[in-house]
């Protein structure tokens, strides 16, 4: 585990209140994941897009997720839109968002925020009209804070980084807060005046593979 509250929990096991930044290691030294080339010897094996919707503070943001062939993941590409749109507008931005992926990644599927199903069925419509070849389907949504353990394990591990080009979700990382008003409990802050909608987008695109991932964390 990684980071002082892991470990004083899960080594000493003593019970400490996780407070401030979430991502410590990421706001602390960003440039250790910002990547403008993998490694040598590693290559993107295959990549998901994870998609989160917006609606009242939040954006709709959409993440591609580069899986590499060293065990490494990568945010390659993002999209956030704050302002709102109609769902043919989200449709649309959608389908150039892949088709952009596409042409450099081989991806096959795409993860969405489950509780917006109609406007899954619009996404889904508006991929298959433009031929994309893509399967969308509802994001698992495991427990939030098992999603950011694994975030905070693979980067402790040296196999989570992000591309340079992706401001917003580079952002996310350095500003995401525990929520002060939990004392005795660990809640990420979801208020409006942080970018969550580019966290949970990229936990979508990556959350099917944590056991494997967690699983083969020394292999890197």
């Amino acid at each position: 585990y990684a980071g002082t509250v892991y470990y004083q929990r899960f080594i000493l096991g003593q019970w400490v209140a996780a407070e401030g930044v979430v991502y410590r290691q990421f706001a602390d030294d960003p440039e250790r994941f910002i990547v403008d080339d993998l490694p040598e010897g590693d290559a993107i094996r295959n990549a998901v897009i994870g998609v989160d919707f917006g609606g009242g503070k939040s954006a709709h943001a959409f993440c591609c997720m580069g899986f590499t062939v060293r065990g490494r993941l990568v945010v390659l590409d993002e999209y956030r839109e704050k302002r709102a749109l109609d769902p043919n507008k989200l449709a649309r931005d959608f389908v150039d968002f892949v088709r952009r992926s596409k042409s450099r990644w081989v991806i096959s599927d795409c993860w969405c925020d489950s509780a917006e199903q109609t406007l899954i069925n619009g996404l889904r419509s508006a991929a298959a009209s433009a031929g994309l070849g893509l399967n969308i389907g509802n994001s698992l949504k495991r427990p939030i804070n098992d999603r950011i353990r694994a975030t905070c394990i693979l980067m402790g591990a040296g196999r989570f980084f992000v591309a340079r080009n992706c401001v917003e979700t580079i952002d996310a990382l350095k500003s995401a807060l525990w929520d002060a008003k939990h004392v005795t409990e660990d809640v990420r802050l979801d208020d409006g005046t942080t970018n969550i909608d580019s966290l949970d987008c990229l936990e979508y695109a990556f959350e099917r593979e944590i056991p494997n991932l967690i699983k083969t964390w020394g292999r890197a």
